[in-house]
């Protein structure tokens, strides 16, 4: 398989969960202490200077949550397995993992604190660089619901299998969504190419013809 179930079972679940979190940060902001008016701008003029805005710190958290929701969902696509609930296992033998999640916790953070106005962002106060910390820890834990809850068979109709050639005479079709329409998709994409190899054969061999004239 090149996407199963399980893959979709928890991409779907994650989604879930991330995009009700961040709709929450961005349409909740009175529950996050922000009292702003929508029309104010990200950043003012004072005395000369360019002035973050509170609109700024507000979605400058947005952003810090989503990726840390990303990173911590890099933990849980560690398992594939329909009911591996422990994804820290064996956490420590891949080393490149570890040190790609040190990177991007460190250049995130980083960009949220001297990112400055090119990237819309001003820095967070510890509390709400943990704030956000705990909330892509608790996809942790939204991770272990999400596999006692949907079985993953549920999802089956998604998966996408690595072999995607034309059945045979006589073998049973794939019924496969999505199988089927990457396959139509591949035949496309080789019947496309398979015209353009005869159209540029058929041009070589006008030209060879004129020059022998």
């Amino acid at each position: 398989m090149i996407v199963t179930n399980v893959m979709w079972r928890n991409i779907i679940g994650q989604g879930i969960y991330q995009i009700a979190v961040l709709c929450v940060i961005l349409f909740g902001k009175e529950l996050m202490g922000f009292t702003y008016p929508s029309t104010m701008d990200f950043y003012k003029i004072e005395n000369g200077s360019s002035i973050a805005t509170e609109k700024t710190r507000h979605f400058t958290i947005l952003f810090q949550a989503f990726v840390f929701m990303t990173i911590f969902n890099e933990i849980n696509s560690r398992k594939l397995g329909d009911k591996e609930y422990n994804v820290f296992a064996g956490f420590f033998n891949n080393c490149i993992f570890i040190i790609i999640l040190i990177i991007t916790v460190v250049v995130q953070i980083a960009m949220v604190q001297y990112g400055g106005q090119p990237l819309r962002c001003m820095p967070l106060t510890t509390n709400e660089h943990l704030f956000c910390a705990g909330l892509g820890f608790f996809s942790l834990i939204w991770g272990v619901f999400v596999k006692a809850l949907l079985p993953a068979t549920w999802f089956n109709f998604l998966a996408i299998k690595e072999s995607e050639d034309e059945p045979e005479d006589g073998e049973k079709p794939d019924s496969n969504l999505l199988t089927s329409l990457n396959r139509s998709f591949k035949a496309k994409i080789a019947k496309g190419i398979e015209n353009k190899l005869a159209n540029s054969g058929q041009n070589s061999a006008r030209v060879h013809h004129k020059e022998e004239m």
